[in-house]
């Protein structure tokens, strides 16, 4: 008889942390989107430094939004739908494109410090799954799977230096670097290059500094300030060394896998 009650206090247990993660979720939706009339063609990833549910709270007393959600147990929640457009990426431009609300999903991951710490290994497995369901979904491009600070370099600074880039590109989803190439980048033709990336260069600085924290993160340090993380920006660019041999490097390796944007 007591391991009957033992087993019934588990299911109810269980049916009860069921039911509690079943009601939060249904809380956790947004209403500011429109109907999506372009096709899908980006993946945008982001990160945030809060509880999720203060996020969430927080895009909807500001009117924006995102797709999805992963927290760092690895739950996945879902706030927009896919067929909406979401306000997740702001002023932004790719390859060409500006603009990428209107053409691109949103995956935010939740990192106390803005992706200056490392993700968790089951948030990243769960990272790997969705995305993976959603470019196959929608055929986007291994070159048009994004951080939020490759599209905006001048404002943000997400999903952070710490995102496992390497690693979810040997599973599929985006680009890394042709690790053989060893002739490293002329310093003259650094903003060329970074533009055949992909990038915005009206302001060269910044979108080096956002290919450095893709693509050589051990050159970026950490900040401190993670209030301030975003407003000191323009600090860190200022400073920025364009001549370093590992990010010259870098940069021939990176532009050698992505594809002609003109073509």
């Amino acid at each position: 008889m007591k391991k009957l009650w033992a087993f019934l206090l588990v299911v109810f247990i269980s049916v009860g942390a069921w039911y509690c993660f079943q009601q939060s979720s249904q809380k956790l939706k947004l209403t500011h989107y429109v109907t999506r009339e372009e096709p899908i063609r980006f993946l945008v990833v982001h990160s945030f430094g809060v509880p999720v549910p203060e996020f969430v709270q927080r895009l909807d007393e500001l009117r924006l939004s995102t797709h999805y959600v992963i927290d760092r147990e690895g739950q996945v929640f879902q706030l927009v739908p896919d067929d909406k457009v979401a306000w997740h990426a702001g002023i932004s431009y790719w390859r060409h494109i500006p603009n990428l609300n209107a053409k691109s999903i949103g995956i935010e991951l939740q990192n106390d410090t803005l992706g200056q710490s490392p993700f968790p290994e089951k948030q990243i497995d769960a990272f790997v799954k969705l995305a993976k369901k959603i470019i196959h979904k929608y055929s986007i491009p291994a070159e048009n799977v994004v951080s939020h600070s490759d599209i905006a370099p001048k404002r943000k600074v997400d999903v952070g230096k710490e995102f496992p880039w390497k690693k979810v590109a040997e599973q599929g989803i985006g680009l890394w670097a042709d690790e053989k190439v060893t002739e490293p980048a002329e310093q003259k033709n650094v903003s060329k290059l970074l533009a055949q990336i992909g990038y915005n260069v009206t302001d060269v600085n910044s979108a080096a500094f956002a290919f450095m924290r893709r693509y050589v993160p051990e050159l970026v340090p950490m900040d401190p300030q993670l209030n301030h993380l975003e407003e000191n920006l323009p600090n860190w660019t200022e400073a920025l060394d364009l001549s370093n041999p590992l990010f010259l490097l870098r940069l021939n390796q990176v532009v050698a896998v992505y594809p002609d944007r003109d073509k």
